[in-house]
């Protein structure tokens, strides 16, 4: 490998510098996560900090990469062409963070999709040969040495691994997408709206991320010359760990009223019954588990599979003194994805 100051010691330098600004990015959403949903399960947030940990892990190694070139061997150029050991760990530590992630969602689609194993196995199947590679081409840099070396004997390891992450987001994105999309025409107006915003969500969170990956495999492949693609590697599991936490704080907007239900209103007319307006109620809700938690579950785990419009003149808010008015209530059975049964949820609209 000839040297290039601007395109190997530079894109380190600058791939550095993005890569801690990410993490700091990282570290604001993590500290947010906690103060917004304490009442998340032990195992999301020991996951949560799980990330944080390899994140936090990443950034010093990728530090240490930068001390040994630019410090222990300052005016060496013929180093660049070595591997020092601290980046095949922080490419393992990458595939560990992007692994996890994309168990997450897999993990939703698999509740979303109503347990399809038919559709979460192949992507959990290139998800893992993803880690399996990764794996491999670390090993493969701590026992060759050089960058010349490496890319000429087993760099297909290193390619693939970038191919199988970019596809599995590809097809993460896609699943979601569709099975969102599927989801909203059986809602009422108030969670289409909600839904609209989580299909946002997850098509810019898996565009970045595929985006930053497919262009790291491009320069590996066709500039091999340099370390641009180093540098776009060091960002990778910074955009994974960001894209996980951003994931779970993007509930926070979605739940802004009493247990979790959206203000949005319900559709205003059925069949031939008068049109309404007003601001939905809560009547009931009474989880399996015991606990009034309806906030803190994600609507994406939420499917509607069937809404019965009736009329009520008894339905009463809850904490409110008695009023004689046209109120209308809607019953509607909802399958909530950590569970196997049914739970029903009454709400109306007040029409003032």
């Amino acid at each position: 490998m000839t040297p290039d100051i601007a395109e190997t010691y530079g894109a380190l330098l600058l791939g550095a510098l993005f890569a801690a600004g990410l993490s700091g990015i990282l570290l604001v959403q993590v500290v947010v996560y906690f103060k917004l949903y304490p009442d998340d399960p032990s195992g999301l947030k020991f996951w949560v900090l799980v990330s944080w940990l390899f994140d936090l892990l990443h950034t010093g190694f990728i530090w240490a990469t930068l001390w040994g070139y630019f410090v222990k061997h300052f005016g060496v150029s013929d180093q660049i062409a070595f591997i020092p050991i601290e980046i095949p760990i922080t490419v393992i530590l990458t595939a560990i963070s992007t692994f996890l992630v994309h168990c997450f969602f897999v993990h939703r689609i698999f509740l979303l999709s109503n347990r399809n194993q038919y559709i979460t196995t192949p992507i959990f199947i290139m998800v893992f040969a993803r880690l399996f590679f990764a794996s491999v081409s670390s090993t493969e840099m701590i026992r060759l040495h050089t960058f010349n070396a490496f890319a000429t004997r087993v760099g297909f390891t290193f390619t693939s691994g970038l191919a199988l992450s970019s596809g599995a987001d590809i097809l993460i994105t896609m699943s979601l997408f569709v099975l969102l999309r599927q989801s909203r025409s059986d809602t009422s107006r108030g969670l289409q709206e909600v839904i609209d915003s989580l299909i946002l969500y997850t098509l810019e969170i898996g565009s970045l991320t595929a985006a930053v990956t497919i262009a790291t495999m491009i320069c590996w492949l066709y500039m091999n010359n340099n370390l641009i693609f180093l540098g776009l590697h060091f960002v990778i599991e910074k955009l994974y760990a960001n894209s996980f936490l951003a994931t779970l704080n993007s509930r926070h907007p979605l739940r802004q009223v009493p247990s979790g239900f959206t203000t949005s209103e319900l559709p205003s007319s059925t069949n031939n019954q008068k049109r309404e307006s007003g601001r939905l109620l809560l009547n009931q809700y009474r989880p399996r588990s015991g606990r009034n938690q309806l906030g803190s579950l994600d609507w994406e785990f939420f499917k509607t599979i069937d809404t019965e419009v009736g009329s009520s003149n008894q339905y009463m808010p809850p904490h409110s003194a008695p009023r004689e008015a046209s109120l209308r209530h809607v019953s509607t059975k909802v399958h909530r994805g950590t569970q196997h049964d049914w739970e029903t949820i009454t709400i109306g609209t007040d029409s003032n």
